[in-house]
């Protein structure tokens, strides 16, 4: 009977445990911005066609299709992750497009409905500008966990998700959060650093989906300079007569849990000078209410506000990802680089492919175009063929096809072959040249990709 050292044995548990952890699961990729997780949800509702341009799909027949085939999770916890990527509330642009209770900004964003009772499909932003060139060779592909399956290591998402709806994680030894930021800002951001190779550090600001207001903007920089530090969020609010109206929450932060927090320090005599805390919340708009006693300034019951309850909250970044399976702290300028080198590889990859198919379409269109001017001869050569393998040898020797074009003629039916028409044939040919010019430039051009 073998021995095994019970120590080494549970080291190495905890060594491959923690891997898995740290790789797969509670980190986000650099390149495209999504956990594992994530990214499979995304891969079964693209190959199943879930689409934007289809009607949506009930949520049980999703999540269920993630854990047969690509991630070997619980269905709740699948459920949960996608529902979560179609809130308004915690992403500032949703990638899934949701039907049904995923949330809300009064209760939380865990008052979920049943998988059951919901349905959800792809939306356009993440198919166009996610997953799109993914079928063109752009990303590595790896088998799924039962290994008969393909799937991408990595998507080519030209959307730079990590800045724009951020990531949280708790690793081994190491957690990450990655604060949102603004779209529109992050785009203008990197083309301006691709156009002068320069970095605005300084004005670029987290910005949060549901608003509030950062209150130490001149401490941000350094979250940009070294990847790590916080920011400060509190709600915002107006005063009218004795009521103080909160319009917008700290990011993360919702009513329900706030108003029972209140009333807890009410209670325990932190807070002084609330008449009453009302939810006068609709679907179009946040109105967290507080009235305030006669003789109190509404002012000072706000500050008091800020300082007991989450309606003034800090986040702390601390942005580590994924780079070659090893979670790294990168600063605002090296995420934009493995971003902006990603997509370059992914552009020139699939305008590779492009150009490829377009020079195989271009062989075989010259190859009709020579078969047009003999085509009774190639005719009468196939019909007197005993095989296809004679009627290829003869085709090649006679008029010196090439053999992808000796395959393309003997595929096609008489009937068709005969109809071949010289217009449309130098039509679509002069389409693909032009097709083959246009992607030859973009993959020996850094500055045209």
């Amino acid at each position: 009977m073998s021995k095994i050292d019970i120590i080494q044995e549970v080291q190495q548990n905890f060594i491959d445990s923690s891997f898995d952890v740290n790789c797969h699961r509670a980190f986000p990729n650099v390149k495209d911005g999504l956990k594992d997780g994530q990214r499979c949800i995304l891969w079964e509702m693209y190959t199943k066609k879930y689409t934007s341009n289809k009607p949506h799909v009930k949520s049980a027949k999703i999540d269920g299709g993630v854990a047969a085939l690509w991630w070997p999770h619980g269905t709740t916890a699948i459920y949960e992750t996608f529902a979560r990527m179609s809130q308004p509330f915690t992403n500032n642009v949703p990638e899934i497009d949701f039907h049904g209770a995923n949330g809300n900004i009064i209760l939380g964003g865990d008052a979920i409905a049943a998988d059951r009772y919901t349905e959800a499909r792809l939306s356009s932003l993440t198919e166009d500008y996610m997953l799109k060139g993914v079928e063109k060779n752009t990303v590595p592909m790896t088998l799924n966990f039962s290994e008969d399956e393909y799937m991408p290591k990595v998507l080519p998402s030209v959307f730079p998700r990590l800045l724009v709806n951020g990531a949280q994680g708790i690793g081994v030894s190491v957690a990450n959060t990655w604060l949102p930021h603004s779209l529109s800002e992050t785009c203008n951001l990197v083309i301006n650093y691709l156009k002068t190779n320069e970095l605005n550090t300084l004005e670029y600001y987290p910005d949060f989906p549901t608003g509030g207001t950062i209150i130490n903007k001149d401490e941000l920089s350094i979250i940009n300079k070294t990847g790590k530090g916080k920011v400060i969020l509190q709600a915002n609010y107006k005063i009218e007569n004795k009521e103080i109206i909160f319009y917008e929450m700290p990011y993360q932060v919702y009513i329900e849990p706030v108003i029972e927090k209140i009333k807890e320090q009410i209670e325990k005599e932190e807070l002084v000078g609330i008449k009453e805390v009302f939810n006068k919340s609709d679907k179009k708009n946040i109105a967290l209410v507080i009235e305030c006693k006669n003789g109190y300034k509404p002012e000072k019951v706000v500050e008091q506000l800020f300082q007991q309850t989450p309606l003034r909250s800090q986040y702390n970044a601390n942005q580590n990802g994924i780079i070659s399976k090893t979670p790294v702290l990168l600063n605002l300028q090296q995420t934009i680089d493995v971003y902006v080198k990603h997509n370059l590889e992914c552009i020139k990859k699939e305008h590779q492919y492009d150009l490829d198919e377009a020079n195989a379409r271009i062989e075989i269109l010259n190859g009709l175009s020579k078969a047009l001017i003999h085509i009774d001869e190639i005719i009468l050569i196939i019909k007197e063929s005993e095989n296809s393998q004679d009627a290829k040898e003869k085709l090649s020797s006679t008029f010196g096809f090439t053999e992808n074009q000796t395959k393309a003629i003997l595929e096609m039916r008489l009937s068709k072959l005969t109809k071949l028409d010289g217009v449309s044939i130098n039509k679509e040919l002069d389409e693909k040249k032009k097709l083959a010019e246009f992607c030859n430039q973009v993959v020996n051009s850094q500055e045209e990709q």
